[in-house]
């Protein structure tokens, strides 16, 4: 192999670099927020963001100052967003403890909330042009091809390896061009998958082009199946408003709003549906935030019921089979789960729902047929939402100008243990406080910082 091979890289990238905002100047605030803008995100899709978070919080006391939910908010579409609570955090820290600087030692920058090995080697090559590697999944490719090499790189040992091998051949003179320009050919040429080994200007030093390896690397772990979450969503409106619950403040997407819905996962439904009933064991059945405190003989009730008088007493809703999916002459369809597990968690969450409204003193009128089914990955896991509207009313025939008077005061509030179990239970573990619940018309939906896929539906309250 040629040992001149980074300089002939670092010519293809004076050439063919990508025109990117943050590459206008030498910032580190802005090449920090760029770098964790684009873990997880294609470049294309977060370049939008970025331009919007620059106006925003143009710099580290802008965004240290910045409330959480404005940074959320900012943050929204982009998902994963600890990122943005992090890089919060990250800038009040670096406020309070360096002055507003962004260290230049690796060991300093690696300790501030939310920045990592590789964000703080990609912030102190390309800011301060500092010799440091910025290894990401890029890079790792793009050296196991290079190098041959054969070892899991998503394992320890595959990955010191390869960061040896980056250390070895860092130029130090242009650092942070260097690892700009591993991040580029990985995206342009070294693709996964695919290499464009016709267009690569590397393919003689390539040990494996040489061999004829180069699309059986990186050799990586084989990922796990996408786990499964059924959501089941109410779009419950009355008078043109539309009922918002707030997540709690901790967790999965916390505190930010979502149309009432209950989670059911696939350990639940998938797993019954291959296996029976065995597959629950002694597992409770998890529904929405709490759990359902479902026993084996309990689900197996709830099954016979829904056999039996179909969901919410329809029998045409009765599916013949219980296989995983039901037929469908539809190739997408069949991604969705179906039949007697869909029937389950229709019945279940619905119930769970009812009576939560019952608490809260409302009554859930029409029941509509499904409105929408949106497929969404979120979270290294695969939601598939079922959209319902619902009418409602107050059951004391109290009129919702007069909540939306009350709500101005702020938020009514409750939390529900064990809905599932019957209106008694959930009146005495009423408990003011934890969770959030609000009247929203449609026209200040933009207002709000949306759970995931939840903005999407908002579209539905439209029509």
């Amino acid at each position: 192999m040629n040992i001149n091979w980074p300089k002939v890289l670092l010519s293809w990238y004076d050439g063919n670099k990508r025109d990117l905002p943050w590459r206008e100047s030498k910032n580190p605030y802005h090449i920090w927020v760029s770098e964790v803008m684009s873990q997880q995100t294609r470049i294309e899709a977060m370049r939008p963001y970025y331009e919007t978070w620059m106006r925003l919080f143009p710099s580290i006391k802008d965004l240290a100052e910045a409330s959480e939910d404005d940074v959320v908010k900012a943050w929204q579409g982009l998902g994963y967003y600890s990122r943005a609570r992090n890089l919060r955090l990250g800038a009040q820290e670096i406020l309070a403890k360096q002055g507003g600087q962004i260290p230049t030692d690796r060991k300093t920058l690696e300790s501030i909330q939310g920045i990592g090995p590789y964000t703080a080697g990609a912030i102190l090559s390309i800011a301060y042009n500092l010799p440091e590697v910025a290894v990401d999944g890029n890079v790792l490719r793009v050296y196991a091809r290079l190098y041959d090499c054969h070892e899991d790189v998503l394992k320890a040992k595959g990955k010191k390896l390869i960061t040896s091998k980056v250390e070895e051949t860092l130029p130090s003179a242009r650092p942070g061009d260097f690892n700009q320009a591993l991040m580029d050919f990985g995206t342009a040429i070294c693709i996964p998958k695919a290499p464009r080994c016709h267009l690569c200007p590397l393919q003689k030093d390539c040990l494996a082009y040489e061999k004829g390896t180069m699309n059986d690397l990186p050799i990586r772990t084989k990922k796990k199946a996408i786990p499964i979450t059924v959501v089941i969503t109410l779009l419950i409106e009355q008078n043109g408003y539309y009922l918002l619950h707030k997540r709690p403040d901790k967790g999965l997407l916390r505190s930010m709003w979502e149309f009432p819905s209950v989670y059911i996962d696939d350990y639940d439904i998938v797993k019954v549906a291959r296996e029976g009933e065995s597959a629950i064991k002694d597992k409770k059945l998890s529904i929405g935030q709490t759990s359902s405190g479902l026993s084996k003989r309990a689900f197996s009730a709830r099954l016979k019921l829904i056999r039996n008088e179909g969901f919410d007493g329809k029998q045409s809703l009765v599916a013949e089979e219980a296989s995983l999916y039901g037929k469908s002459s539809k190739r997408e369809d069949k991604k969705y789960i179906k039949g007697e597990p869909l029937l389950l968690a229709q019945h279940l969450a619905y119930k769970q729902l009812q009576e939560t409204c019952k608490v809260m003193g409302l009554e859930l009128l029409d029941f509509i047929n499904e409105e929408k089914r949106l497929r969404h990955v979120f979270s290294h896991r695969e939601w598939q939402m079922h959209v319902y509207t619902v009418k409602s009313r107050w059951r004391d025939g109290t009129a919702i100008e007069n909540i939306l008077s009350k709500q101005q005061k702020g938020p009514f509030s409750l939390a529900i243990e064990n809905p599932i179990k019957g209106a008694k239970e959930v009146d005495a573990n009423l408990d003011i406080g934890k969770n959030e619940w609000r009247w929203v018309a449609p026209k200040d939906f933009a207002s709000l910082p949306w759970a995931g896929p939840h903005g999407k539906l908002t579209i539905l309250c439209n029509k």
